[in-house]
């Protein structure tokens, strides 16, 4: 990881400690725009799940559990800093998914 990579990722762990999860979220996306590595894209689920955007959580987290291929992985991320076991990934996206609920709405409309 490059040294400004560095910077940005004890940026957005320092801003995750102060609650700002709106800022990590934004300061870990940057880091996976760059990187593309899929380890990264844990970190923001997790910021998405402390902003209780549950359904963006959990999309997240499946597109880190798809293919390297898919993600377009460019280069690795020391493991020290980002490495996420997938039974971790497994157990958050059980905890997200019983926080989903699918809502039907059904509508009655009057005839014409």
């Amino acid at each position: 990881m490059s040294a400004t990579a560095s910077r940005s990722w004890d940026t957005a762990t320092e801003l995750y400690g102060i609650s700002d999860f709106e800022g990590a979220r934004a300061e870990f996306q940057r880091i996976f725009d760059s990187s593309k590595n899929p380890r990264v894209l844990y970190n923001v689920a997790v910021c998405e799940k402390d902003l209780k955007r549950y359904k963006a959580a959990s999309d997240t987290l499946h597109r880190a559990l798809e293919p390297e291929a898919e993600t377009g992985v460019r280069e690795a991320a020391p493991a020290a800093k980002v490495e996420v076991p997938l039974e971790r990934l497994a157990r958050e996206l059980v905890v997200l998914d019983g926080l989903l609920e699918l809502v039907e709405i059904v509508l009655a409309l009057p005839a014409a």
